[in-house]
């Protein structure tokens, strides 16, 4: 009877599958997050109609080729049903309808990573939108933009009601502090990251810091004069301090002059990340892709395995493993018994990736920005030379902290190319939040594009001028300045920032004290820098060549 009715009549069955459809949206996928189960949903829609197929040959005894033409009319209208839901719910039901938005966007995710493919920089495109539609942009089916100085303390301050999103999932079930959603595990962890950068900690990590400058002037003295890529110099610098100061030992880069297998698989990985950041489902489901998940499993593995090496070393001084694993000189407690082995690695993957990309990234940006406006050099010069005479003519990190001229080319650096472009996710609780004095409803996922704000000229007016003054003497040209927020704010504010600092102070006074630049070609190397390839958001930047060359200072 059941055969019979679907040879004759095969569009009530195939209505009660949109229907079905509609209902699974509606009852179903309305609610809450799926994003952590982007596995299983992949499998039910391709295992759903192999499942039909076979129980309409095996129960109702069609034939073959009818099993598999009513299976497909079945799969069609169900995904009718579903899609379409989803598209009208999203268009003109959604809590965020009456926000300005592309209407790719309204609809899904898979809009952002078009934006991003293959450049990397739908931040200057979400600019450009914010520029012309406002401060409120719906960039995805669920997520705004507020390109607003005034919404960073009610999405990221202290006492904000917003909480981490999904896209903190992204290591499922792993974590680490800075890709975790629980907050009591970031709490916990926090504390120990919190004594890895207190002032005694900083002072240990100083004489290693400096140590790596003997390779770094190595290289650059090999093509004094002559033009080389000082985007490479700083990326193997940042990386080899951060190897240092979390295992104990650098990965070699400058002493070889070439790439870390890690820093190779980093850059890999990076590509992946960047084209699928804002389409977090997309990168979990690839992270499943067998030549994808082999790039991640070979660089968790080699985490893991250098942090089987420290835990064997017995270093004399006090590196970040021995605070954040071992709690350095104190009892850990229940902070230690709470990280498992797998949150320890992705803590070192923290470490090594976070610490050494804002490093590398601003210090290529600074070497970049005084070798176009070189005139800049001897004032810069001439405060590090104060500060050295200070300590006896040596480089001293204590003698250069407040220099404000030192302060004001790292602040205009991060400001004008932040090393996080894009805006960190943060998640609305339930009953709704006022932001920027817009109420914003519950579980709506929001972010202030970095890159907008800080080149906002409502905040930092001529917003795309190298003016390190406006930190100290030009206050007029820093109307805003919480919306520098590189380093984010807030309880989840990134807790490298001391170590960060204390590096790109160092680093740069080195490099004034000893050497000027000057760009390679005044033409060729702006357009590879700011043009193309440019600045690329893999959430990370992903630093484009600094083609400069370097001569020995003329005192």
């Amino acid at each position: 009877m059941a055969s019979k009715m679907f040879l004759e009549n095969p569009l009530l069955p195939a209505l009660c599958a949109s229907i079905a459809g509609v209902s699974l949206h509606l009852g179903v996928f309305i609610r809450g997050e799926w994003e952590k189960y982007v596995s299983q949903l992949v499998l039910l829609q391709f295992g759903g109609p192999l499942a039909v197929l076979a129980s309409l040959v095996a129960f109702l005894n069609l034939p073959l080729y009818r099993a598999v033409a009513t299976t497909a009319l079945l799969t069609a209208s169900f995904s009718v049903g579903l899609y379409g839901s989803i598209a009208v719910y999203r268009l003109f039901f959604h809590p965020l309808r009456k926000f300005y938005g592309p209407t790719g966007a309204k609809l899904t995710a898979l809009w952002t990573m078009k934006q991003t493919f293959p450049d990397l920089k739908f931040y200057l495109k979400l600019q450009r939108i914010h520029q012309e539609h406002g401060d409120f942009i719906r960039i995805h089916p669920r997520a705004l933009s507020i390109n607003s100085a005034e919404a960073i303390p009610d999405i990221y301050g202290y006492n904000s009601k917003c909480t981490k999103g999904p896209f903190y999932d992204l290591n499922y079930p792993g974590r680490s502090l800075h890709m975790t959603r629980d907050r009591k595990f970031h709490s916990q962890r926090r504390k120990l990251w919190d004594r890895a950068f207190t002032t005694r900690a900083l002072s240990d990590y100083e004489t290693r810091i400096k140590g790596h400058f003997k390779y770094f002037d190595l290289r650059i003295t090999e093509n004094i004069g002559k033009p080389m890529d000082a985007t490479d110099l700083c990326e193997y610098w940042g990386f080899d301090v951060m190897g240092d100061l979390m295992f104990g030992r650098p990965f070699n880069q400058l002493k070889e002059n070439k790439p870390h297998m890690a820093l190779e698989l980093s850059r890999k990985v990076k590509f992946i990340g960047g084209v699928t950041l804002y389409s977090y489902w997309v990168f979990m489901m690839l992270q499943r892709l067998p030549i994808v998940s082999g790039l991640r499993v070979k660089w968790i593995n080699w985490c893991r395995s250098q942090m089987e090496e420290r835990r064997q070393a017995k270093p004399e001084v006090l590196d970040l493993y021995a605070h954040l694993l071992e709690g350095g000189n104190e009892k850990a407690g229940d902070v230690i018994s709470a990280t498992t082995d797998v949150d320890a690695v992705f803590d070192a993957e923290l470490a090594i990736v976070a610490g050494s990309d804002t490093s590398s990234a601003t210090l290529a940006a600074v070497v970049y920005l005084l070798a176009k406006h070189r005139h800049m050099q001897p004032r810069l010069q001439e405060e590090v030379d104060d500060a050295m005479a200070t300590a006896g003519g040596e480089l001293s990190y204590q003698t250069l902290i407040k220099k404000p001229l030192l302060d004001g080319i790292i602040n205009e650096a991060l400001r004008l190319y932040p090393p996080v472009p894009p805006g960190l996710q943060r998640l609305t609780p339930p009953e709704g939040v006022m932001i920027a004095g817009r109420f914003i409803p519950g579980d709506t996922l929001v972010s202030v594009p970095c890159w907008s704000v800080q080149h906002d000229p409502r905040n930092f007016p001529k917003p795309y001028e190298f003016i390190p003054e406006r930190w100290s003497t030009m206050p007029e040209l820093a109307l805003h300045k919480e919306a520098l927020i590189p380093f984010s704010t807030g309880t989840y504010s990134c807790v490298g920032k001391p170590l960060a600092m204390m590096e790109l102070r160092l680093a740069v006074s080195h490099i004034a004290s000893r050497f000027d630049i000057s760009l390679e070609d005044p033409v060729e190397s702006v357009k590879l820098f700011e043009e193309s390839p440019g600045w690329q958001d893999a959430f990370t930047t992903r630093v484009p060549p600094v083609k400069v060359c370097f001569t020995e200072r003329k005192k």
